[in-house]
């Protein structure tokens, strides 16, 4: 019969060492949770888009050169007419140097984007209010997000509102009429927008980021064939030039290209992290094991007093299967508390972007590692 104070009072003995393996499978425990919440976040970049399988972003080489991530003029728009493999075009240029002027103060727009008609479509945003359709028809249109209209306006009804706008440079300060509101672009996103506006003809020959939605079933290698044998046979350069489709989820883990939007991270490291986590844990197994043999050898006396009062080899270890549990136990709860705590500190809300199944998964596969 195992009884719970015997239990517990083994569990008491050799504080230190069960300190040290509480700490060390504690930590251990947190790190992985974290890093886990932190690899599963990275892989999902622009997973949220409607055909993630089928969206690619272009771009355009000659010879050896490093790729820019954004191509040039407005021929991009036109092939759809031409290779049947590209169901959609559409095109996103920053639009840079831009302030807005509210309350006689003037604000810097970082993250404002000029983009043409195919872009919500293309990508699958909806408007929480105006017409996607229609919205930047007009050059004097923009649409906001949500956060911008709160943080500049107080409010997200802000639709027919002026927004005065004051380009570098320029003197003059143009009135924009807010013609849609616009959900904050996901966290996961390769790029993100307060401000769109509309891409004009007289504007259609800028460098601009290039998003190609194939239909579906295509082969993005015949695509990208016949996007060279076109684009060589306009321009006729005496360098030939090489076209590339990347997947929207590759960009921010597997591009390095010149001007990206934003900045990218990178699946190698992402590797070598999870490795070493990995590594980590092993060691920290290690040393729980390590430590359970030195108390089993001091415990020496208390096996053989069982066996002389008839215990059997299976209580035996059943017990010991029970001390490992309350071990497990308390580990977890002490993991899960420094995870917490540790993920504010370090901006990593684990505990949201990990599911439920996720978190049972890693903490029920940690446990049995240690029984």
């Amino acid at each position: 019969m195992i009884r719970p104070d015997i239990l517990f009072r083994r569990f008491r003995r050799f504080p230190v060492l069960k300190a040290i393996s509480i700490a060390s499978l504690s930590a251990s425990l947190a790190c992985l949770l974290m890093v886990a919440a932190f690899a599963k976040h990275e892989l999902s970049y622009d997973t949220f888009n409607p055909n993630p399988d089928r969206l690619y972003r272009l771009t355009m080489s000659e010879g050896e050169d490093l790729p820019d991530a954004r191509c040039w003029g407005e021929w991009m728009g036109t092939l759809p007419n031409y290779i049947p493999e590209i169901e959609r075009v559409t095109n996103v240029a920053p639009a840079r140097h831009l302030a807005a002027q509210i309350n006689n103060m003037l604000w810097p727009l970082n993250e404002a984007f000029l983009v043409d008609s195919t872009f919500f479509t293309t990508f699958g945003y909806k408007l929480i209010s105006g017409d996607s359709a229609t919205a930047l028809a007009s050059p004097t249109n923009v649409i906001v997000s949500k956060n911008f209209a709160k943080k500049y306006f107080g409010t997200i009804d802000v639709l027919n509102k002026t927004l005065q706008i004051k380009i570098d440079g320029d003197s003059e300060i143009k009135s924009y009429t807010i013609a849609g509101v616009m959900n904050d672009f996901p966290d996961n996103s390769h790029f993100s927008a307060d401000l769109l506006f509309g891409i004009h003809k007289k504007m259609t020959n800028v460098m601009a980021y290039t998003y190609v939605l194939l239909r579906p079933g295509s082969s993005p290698k015949s695509a990208e064939q016949k996007i060279d044998s076109l684009y060589n046979s306009w321009w006729k350069s005496k360098v030939i030039t090489h076209s590339t489709l990347q997947l929207v989820t590759d960009i921010h883990l597997k591009s390095n290209k010149a001007r990206e939007l934003s900045s990218n991270g990178s699946f190698t490291q992402l590797i070598i992290l999870v490795s070493a986590i990995i590594l980590l844990v092993i060691i920290s197994l290690i040393n729980l094991s390590n430590n359970s043999r030195v108390v089993f050898l001091l415990s020496q006396d208390y096996y053989i007093m069982k066996r002389v009062n008839g215990a059997s080899i299976g209580s035996m270890i059943l017990e010991e299967l029970l001390l490992a549990l309350i071990s497990g136990i308390t580990v977890s709860l002490v993991g899960f508390w420094a995870t917490f705590y540790l993920g504010q500190l370090i901006g990593i809300d684990v505990f949201h972007r990990l599911t439920l199944v996720n978190t049972i998964a890693i903490g029920g596969s940690f446990l049995l590692a240690m029984l």
